[in-house]
């Protein structure tokens, strides 16, 4: 998979912490997802996968206890 600087947007936060954010949703597998990845002193710290899909929104993740298993 290749990137060109076009496809990301890079946000400084503070003096150790910097995000580089996919601006087009990723597709992994069968599903597509927004990728942000955290860096803390130049080492990736945290990597947040969302799966770009209009279907799935807050109530329905609701109403299916979703938040719980997050939690956990």
């Amino acid at each position: 998979m290749e990137f060109n600087k076009d496809d990301i947007k890079m946000i400084k936060i503070d003096d150790e912490t910097t995000v580089v954010r996919l601006l087009a949703p990723t597709k992994i597998s069968t599903k597509s997802f927004r990728i942000s990845i955290f860096f803390k002193n130049e080492v990736i710290w945290s990597i947040d996968l969302r799966i770009d899909d209009p279907e799935i929104d807050e109530p329905i993740m609701n109403e299916h206890d979703f938040w719980r298993y997050v939690a956990e």
